[in-house]
Parts: C-alpha cells; structure tokens; sequence
C-alpha cells in the first residue's frame, strides 16, 4: 500500500492512501501548533475514531511531545481523554 508524506516543518507524516482511509485510529492530518510550552511541542491532530454506536467519526486532539531526543525506551502518558 502506498503512502502519501506531508512535510510540516522538520517533522514528517505518514498520511494514508485512500484504500486506507476511515479506519478507527488512521491521521487525517496533522499541524505543528504554535505556543507549547518550553522544551515542548504540539500539533493539533484531526483523526478517524469509532464512536459508542459502532460509527466511524473524525475527532481533532492535540499532542505534545518533549522537544529533546528520546532519553528512554518509552514515555509515559500523561493525560488521554
């Protein structure tokens, strides 16, 4: 299967084919967010979820992510809702 990148800024982003869009868990797109706080950095996410009904919806989210390199194997995560 194919994929389409899209480069934002330094970062890269594996965006789906059209054969793999709308599945539960699939990036729709991804934009650095401007005014994380220092040592951090943030994008506003928009992606597919399953809803209570059983329905895929788009959900938007945000993520933020230490701006240093990886200092372990795994990060803990802090707030998911």
């Amino acid at each position: 299967m194919g994929r389409v990148f899209l480069l934002a800024g330094a970062l890269m982003f594996a965006l789906p084919t059209a054969v793999q869009a709308q599945r539960a868990g699939t990036l729709i797109s991804a934009t650095p967010t401007p005014g994380a706080p220092a040592g951090m950095r943030a994008w506003s996410i928009h992606y597919w979820s399953m809803g209570e009904n059983g329905q895929l919806q788009d959900l938007t989210g945000i993520v933020a992510a230490p701006d240093t390199g990886q200092s372990s194997p795994t990060r803990p995560v802090l707030a998911w809702t």
